[in-house]
């Protein structure tokens, strides 16, 4: 055997050992666990590993104890849960369709608002007497610890999403742009500027009154935009227009950021109804999650969690499409 012959071989068991070793690379697919039935999940909420909880449609409410995820036969409601927010394991408050709250005190879930008109996105509790809950047609609640009352929002605009630092530092945003509570009143901190644009915000995160978080889209543009304190800019905008899709009468659209979660100026996550993305202080990446839905993201401790759904196959006996409700977290 010549040496050219040698030097061949060489190379050749060289570039199979790297293939071979980029094969058995750790994967960064997420662990995944898929809901039986045709649950669609919305929101999700944790205060450590071993306590999570999920909520969705039909007043689906699912809890993980760090091993197994088990869904609660007592619903409160009926009503389609759109966001869920837990405090500690005795104070958890998920919103949904027909305005309706529900809280959960260790031991069981009750209505803590009973079901009226309307539609409640989102809800976000800072201590056990400061918690907001957001929703159509401007509607902000206020819980002080007793009750439920309204705080004027000043906009007609429909809202989506809530974060709050403390009881000074709140933020809202909706189709209209970016509210600020400073503890007396909610005022427009950020709109868009531009006349007749496309604006939807779906979803805020405030870390510090200095580092807030929100995404959606501007001129149908998937958009994450940063506030340091002093000013609102763009972080990321997508040069892809959002594609409106439906889904057995269910108008969503691809690309559009959904929702957001922070840490801190240099960890920041985001879903859009088929992608994941993260910053990393500098820039924002995205991963497609073929076949995924992605509807929330949320920290809990060290991981990221996601819920959506999977569309399955579609019955043609009903027309009716099959959802497998989805929870998933990255380490």
């Amino acid at each position: 055997m010549n040496h050219k012959r040698i030097v061949i071989i060489m190379i050749t068991v060289v570039l199979m050992s790297l293939l071979l070793l980029g094969c058995t690379k750790k994967s960064s697919s997420p662990s995944q666990t898929i809901f039986d039935g045709t649950t669609q999940l919305l929101g999700i909420s944790g205060i450590d590993n071993n306590n999570v909880w999920a909520v969705g449609k039909k007043g689906f409410i699912a809890f993980y104890n760090g091993e197994k995820w088990t869904g609660y036969h007592k619903r409160p409601t009926d009503m389609c849960l759109n966001g869920v927010s837990a405090l500690d394991k005795n104070h958890i408050w998920s919103v949904g369709d027909g305005e309706v709250i529900i809280f959960f005190d260790g031991s069981e879930w009750t209505i803590q608002r009973p079901v009226s008109s309307g539609r409640l996105h989102d809800v976000t509790a800072l201590d056990k007497s400061h918690v907001w809950s957001v929703g159509n047609d401007g509607e902000i609640l206020f819980f002080d610890g007793n009750s439920w009352s309204e705080q004027d929002s000043g906009v007609v605009w429909n809202i989506h999403g809530v974060s709050a630092v403390d009881e000074n530092h709140v933020w809202a945003v909706g189709s209209g742009g970016v509210l600020f509570f400073d503890g007396q009143e909610w005022k427009p901190q950020w709109q868009s500027g531009i006349p007749d644009v496309f604006l939807s915000l779906e979803s805020v995160s405030a870390v510090g009154v200095n580092q807030v978080w929100v995404c959606g889209t501007v001129g149908y543009y998937p958009t994450i935009l940063f506030y340091d304190g002093e000013e609102w800019k763009e972080q990321y905008s997508s040069s892809k227009p959002i594609v409106p899709f439906t889904t057995e009468g269910n108008p969503e659209s691809t690309g559009l950021i959904r929702s957001i979660c922070a840490t801190d100026k240099n960890h920041a996550y985001a879903i859009s109804y088929d992608s994941f993305l993260s910053f990393d202080g500098t820039k924002w990446k995205s991963e497609i999650m073929d076949g995924k839905v992605l509807q929330c993201i949320s920290i809990v401790k060290d991981k990221i969690w996601t819920v959506g759904y999977v569309i399955g196959e579609i019955s043609y006996i009903s027309g009716v499409t099959i959802f497998k409700g989805m929870a998933e977290f990255y380490d």
